[in-house]
């Protein structure tokens, strides 16, 4: 005597749980690719800001600048001392997260150029 079988049981719960870790790392590859494009972003702004004070001697242009390329909200400090210009950028990212969309990580860059020798003074 052969017993009945149920095979289709067994492949609904593969797909349901294939289903369940695929959007468990497009999740978290969407969150990493947030994450990268807000780095890529702040250090950007910061070289930029570094680059245009030092060049220019304009802190307030160089901050604008890169408030244009920072994230919005991003908070931007341009500082000249001791012959060197320091840009720094941070911010914080939410995470488009299912599960970990309260969690906030800091992004912040910093970049130290020195003062262009042939800039004329302010």
């Amino acid at each position: 005597m052969r017993l009945p079988r149920d095979d289709g049981s067994v492949l609904v719960a593969d797909i349901a749980l294939a289903a369940g870790v695929l959007i468990v790392v497009a999740a978290i590859t969407s969150a990493v690719g947030v994450l990268a494009d807000t780095r890529q972003r702040v250090d950007e702004a910061a070289r930029t800001a570094a680059i245009v004070a030092a060049r220019s001697g304009d802190l307030n242009d160089a901050t604008l600048v890169a408030r244009g390329i920072a994230p919005d909200g991003a908070a931007i400090t341009v500082t000249e001392a001791r012959g060197s210009v320091t840009a720094t950028v941070s911010t914080r990212v939410r995470l488009p997260h299912p599960v970990l969309r309260w969690v906030s990580l800091g992004v912040a860059a910093s970049v130290v150029q020195p003062v262009a020798p042939y800039r004329s003074a302010p």
